[in-house]
């Protein structure tokens, strides 16, 4: 089922996808609330996204479009992700609150702040160089295209994802938690500002909803080292006025874009786009979709795919398509490089089966649970603890969404990116202490 025919059907029983919606939201809330921490942690705009296409498919089993075995592979599957989750305890109070470090400590010079110069300067000229030689992707047709497997690019792929995150969350963490004076934090309110035209040109409807995010991760570490009440509500405060402006931008693009004339139509478009979260289980499930896609591939290849092409362990030719992108060539006759992420319920079923799914999901879902709770809880509160935080928290919550795509890929990038700058970057913090010990 494609999207034209899943739309034309959902608009004929638009009641019924609510009801769903608001059923499974009611689900997600009671599981997941102790987990999010705020409208700005990035779990809850995944958690919106997730309950949209969760609805999609108890939509299609209440009309017959797909069988018992979907639908209950997908609510195993969802209940085996959520106990993994769930088993790592949410985040207290007390696992900031026993740290007690003076704010005036954070003005000398640390490996991290070598790490940020290192990076903000790799990410600027990282960002110019890609946008010079392959346009600006907002201008383009697919975005994926853009950094697609052979394509040459894809290290400044990696390099931008890490390096971009790093130079925002520290320019933040530098200007709301650090005590200097205006001329020295000039810097970072150009680092802040060339993050916010890069979101832009991105052609991401969520690119701004990332950068809010990454700077609530870095101020949620950041308790550990200095927790200012005054200061995250004001950030609080800026963020939801800037969410509240991004209302009627979203409306615009929408109108430019599709050239819509009523209000009615550009509200339908918006929601179908949160809808279209679930596009996966609608253009796979029905009519045994998955069962005409190439089946021999190897699982595990396919989960690590990311990892062994850009590796160069194996050529990007004999490494298994992505999921997502062959389902959507199934639908569509194109060569273009689009497609639905493939949800770990998906991935999982079409790879290891009914009972491997089960097993797929479960660890998946403790993995995210353990990066965003367990995790925080051991990281000791220094700077680097908060670069790195903020990095694997914003990369894991990608896993139920697409796993072996997006997740991974990203992790990967964090491991082959961070791990040099901070080895460089501490022998640069070594030699500068050294430098000042003999003077």
């Amino acid at each position: 089922m494609n999207k034209s025919y899943f739309d034309l059907h959902l608009l004929d029983n638009i009641e019924y996808i609510l009801l769903y919606m608001f059923f499974n939201a009611l689900i997600t809330y009671v599981l997941m609330r102790k987990h999010i921490y705020s409208i700005f942690d990035p779990l809850f705009f995944g958690m919106i996204l997730a309950v949209c296409g969760y609805s999609t498919v108890f939509y299609l089993y209440h009309f017959d479009l797909i069988n018992d075995y979907y639908f209950y592979s997908f609510i195993f599957t969802q209940f085996f992700f959520f106990i993994g989750f769930l088993l790592n305890k949410p985040i207290s109070m007390m696992d900031y609150s026993q740290y007690n470090l003076v704010l005036s400590k954070n003005n000398k010079i640390t490996p991290a702040f070598f790490i940020y110069i290192i990076s903000s300067v790799l990410f600027i000229f990282s960002q110019l160089f890609v946008y010079y030689a392959s346009g600006i992707p907002v201008l383009m047709e697919s975005r994926l295209a853009m950094y697609s497997g052979g394509s040459g690019y894809g290290i400044f792929s990696r390099i931008i994802y890490v390096t971009s995150i790093i130079s925002l969350s520290f320019s933040v963490f530098r200007l709301l938690l650090m005590r200097n004076r205006l001329s020295s934090n000039l810097y970072d309110y150009f680092i802040i500002f060339f993050s916010l035209i890069v979101a832009a040109l991105s052609g991401s409807k969520a690119g701004i909803l990332l950068l809010i995010s990454t700077v609530f991760i870095t101020l949620f570490f950041g308790r550990k080292i200095s927790f200012n009440e005054k200061i995250e509500k004001k950030f609080q405060k800026n963020s939801l006025s800037l969410l509240i402006l991004l209302i009627p931008i979203s409306f615009l693009t929408i109108y430019a874009q599709l050239g819509f004339e009523s209000v009615n139509e550009i509200l339908i478009s918006l929601a179908l786009r949160f809808i279209h979260s679930g596009d996966i289980f609608f253009m796979s499930y029905p009519n045994d979709v998955l069962m005409h896609l190439n089946t021999n591939d190897n699982g595990f290849l396919a989960f690590f795919r990311g990892v062994f092409g850009a590796l160069r362990l194996s050529s990007w030719e004999n490494l298994p398509v992505n999921l997502g992108l062959q389902v959507f060539w199934y639908h569509y006759d194109t060569d273009l490089i689009s497609g639905p992420n493939a949800r770990h319920n998906v991935f999982g079923l079409f790879y290891f089966g009914f009972i491997g799914s089960l097993f797929f999901s479960f660890i998946l879902g403790y993995v995210f649970g353990f990066v965003r709770n367990r995790l925080y809880k051991k990281l000791k509160p220094t700077q680097t603890n908060v670069i790195l935080y903020t990095l694997l928290v914003m990369s894991i919550n990608y896993i139920g969404q697409d796993p072996s795509g997006q997740a991974l890929d990203y992790l990967f990038s964090v491991f082959l990116v961070f791990t040099p700058l901070y080895f460089i970057s501490t022998i640069l913090y070594n030699l500068s202490k050294k430098s000042k010990t003999v003077k």
